[in-house]
């Protein structure tokens, strides 16, 4: 992943990144696993796919609408070209509105996620 322009999409639509993004695009995890005598070895988990964000609110997205989106693809364009999508995503947590920055954060978690790395 590298900073700099990104692009994000939710429900067909652009949104517009104010920044502070966070892409979580892992389907499991690996974690150690310790006995009394020392490390035993590994064990893969699942965890959910999540991507975070902070966007502008330009008047044209209803929060309602915003929270309302289940069973999206949610996609993330990066300036290196890679990309992240996110497959059956839902819209996760409460919606927050800060007023005095006109921005709202929104989270997103899906079923599955990947990476589409540039050629």
């Amino acid at each position: 992943m590298v900073g700099g322009v990104a692009y994000f999409w939710a429900g067909g639509r652009q949104l517009r990144v104010r920044g502070d993004f966070k892409v979580q695009p892992n389907n499991f995890q690996w974690e150690g696993v310790a006995g009394q005598d020392g490390v035993h070895g590994r064990k893969r988990g699942p965890v959910i796919p999540t991507v975070e964000a902070n966007i502008s609110d330009d008047g044209t997205l209803s929060l309602q609408d915003l929270v309302a989106m289940v069973n999206e693809t949610v996609t993330i364009e990066l300036d290196n070209g890679n990309t992240c999508i996110y497959q059956r995503a839902w819209y996760s947590g409460l919606v927050h509105l800060d007023t005095g920055e006109g921005q709202i954060g929104v989270k997103f978690e899906a079923l599955t996620a990947y990476e589409d790395l540039a050629a």
